[in-house]
This record gives C-alpha cells, sequence and structure tokens, in this order.
C-alpha cells in the first residue's frame, strides 16, 4: 500500500492525538513523566491540542496515511512558525494545564535542564515522531522526518531534537543529526541524548566539527557573560 506523507491540517487533530498517544504510552519519558501506567485518553487530548491544533496551525505537523488513515505522526517547533489564533491560544491556555495537572512542576524543571543546551541560533525543533505499533518498521518515521528536514534544508537552518531512546539515537545519526550532549534531568527523568542536525552546506565542515563548535562557542559565551557580572 501506498504511503502519503503531508502537512497536517486542523481536521486531523483528533487521528493524531490517537496516534501519538498510542506510540508514546510506554515510552520511557512519557512514564516517568505521568506515572507507569499513563491515561491513554489523557495523552491523546494533550497530543491532539499541542500537535494536532497547534501543530497544524504553526505549520509544524506532518502525518503519514495509509488507505485514509493517519497512522504516524510527527511535530516541530519551526522558528518562522505563524501566531496562533486567538481561539487555539484560549484552548491551549485553559485545557493543557488541567491535563498536565501535578505534574506540571517535574516537567518545567526537567525542559528547562534541556533548553539550556540548545544552540543559540534559530532552529527548528522535533518536538515527536510516533507510529502506530503495528505499522512500525515501514520507515513511517524516516519519512516524516525526511519531510520536515526538506524544510529545514530550504531555509539553511539547523535541526535538533531530544531523545530518551538510544535505539533512536541510532536513527536519527542516520538522517544526519550528531549527539550534541547527555543528560540527566532532575526529579529521575531518563538519561536524554540531545541531537543537532548542522545546516546544509555550512561552513564545509563534518556535522560533528559544527556540532562540536557550537558547543565550544556557547561554552564561551557562558563564560563571557559570567565575567562581565563580576
Amino acid at each position: 500500500m501506498a504511503t502519503r506523507v503531508r502537512p497536517a491540517t486542523r481536521a486531523d487533530a483528533e487521528e493524531v492525538g490517537e496516534v501519538l498517544a498510542e506510540a508514546f504510552e510506554d515510552h520511557p519519558w512519557i512514564r516517568w513523566a505521568f506515572g507507569e501506567r499513563p491515561s491513554r485518553d489523557r495523552l491523546a487530548a494533550l497530543y491532539r491540542l499541542d500537535a494536532g491544533v497547534a501543530g497544524a496551525e504553526r505549520r509544524a505537523t506532518w502525518v503519514a496515511e495509509q488507505d485514509g488513515a493517519v497512522v504516524a505522526a510527527a511535530c516541530w517547533t519551526r522558528p518562522d512558525a505563524p501566531e496562533l489564533s486567538p481561539a487555539t491560544e484560549e484552548l491551549l491556555s485553559t485545557q493543557v494545564p488541567r491535563l498536565i495537572g501535578d505534574r506540571a512542576e517535574r516537567l518545567a524543571e526537567a525542559d528547562d535542564c534541556v533548553a539550556r543546551l540548545l544552540p543559540a541560533e534559530r532552529h527548528w525543533f522535533l518536538g515527536c515522531v510516533g507510529t502506530r505499533p503495528r505499522w512500525r518498521g515501514r520507515g513511517l518515521a524516516t519519512s516524516l522526518v525526511a519531510a520536515g528536514l526538506a524544510d529545514v534544508d530550504a531555509q539553511g537552518a539547523i535541526a535538533v531534537l531530544e531523545t530518551s531512546s538510544a535505539a533512536n539515537v541510532r536513527l536519527y545519526e542516520r538522517l544526519g543529526f550528531v549527539v550534541r550532549a547527555e543528560l540527566d534531568p532532575p526529579g529521575g527523568a531518563p538519561h536524554v541524548w540531545l541531537m543537532e542536525r548542522p545546516a546544509a552546506g555550512g561552513r564545509g565542515e563534518t556535522a560533528e566539527a559544527q556540532v562540536e563548535r557550537r558547543a565550544v562557542d556557547g561554552a564561551a559565551g557562558q563564560v563571557r557573560a559570567l565575567e562581565q557580572r563580576r
């Protein structure tokens, strides 16, 4: 059967939420964040709002279809994303805190820890890519990420992601990503690999050299900032 990869629309939001909830309910990070038995309905509602509704408005979510049904989805944060509509902003501000509940503080601490290691340059961030379990092993995730990377390359931008799966590290390395850093976020969160894919055609350096240079430049900037405060 032929697979169709395309940008998501608002009409896909329900399916996007269901696909990603099914894909991630056993993921180490989700089990840490929402408990050993996370609610499928709760996850689906969160993914529907973030990747489905907001992702479609921001032109940042792609879906893969089989026979008209969404079986995989990928959601990015892109620096050139349009503003969300007031209705969507209100929906997110009222519904997401309720769905996250008492997990908000631990998630914020872990996210802040990762955010401090992100590159200073404008970049695309791959938030998630997931496939319904019975459709795995068919290259759908690779096709979805490649669709987003085509836009990344068209802008001459860099791409960044985080993963708590060693198997995913190998997958993303095949797509040109290089490990930028590894860390253990607070609160007992799973080990995280932060990965970067340098901009196409950048400086004629290898991907590894570009990532290493950015990490060194970022550390030097932090040192200069500290010295200026003295």
